[in-house]
């Protein structure tokens, strides 16, 4: 596709965006374990080596979402 002054960005911003897929790599930031169970109607995750939270679980009749947050 060729660059149209419509897109809202300049020219050398496209030429970035088209050059990025080659310049970009993906880096390993962190290994994190996450064990899923399930009991009747709920699937819990529970997430270790990370400080983002302890567990989530969800209710499969009623749709809602528990989170258990660690302290911070």
């Amino acid at each position: 596709m060729s660059y149209r002054k419509n897109m809202e960005i300049t020219e050398d911003e496209y030429k970035t965006l088209l050059d990025s897929p080659s310049n970009m790599k993906m880096v390993n930031g962190k290994n994190i374990s996450i064990k899923v169970t399930r009991d009747k109607d709920k699937i819990t995750l529970k997430a270790s080596g990370t400080t983002s939270f302890d567990e989530m679980t969800f209710n499969l009749m009623n749709r809602i979402e528990q989170l258990k947050a660690k302290a911070m």
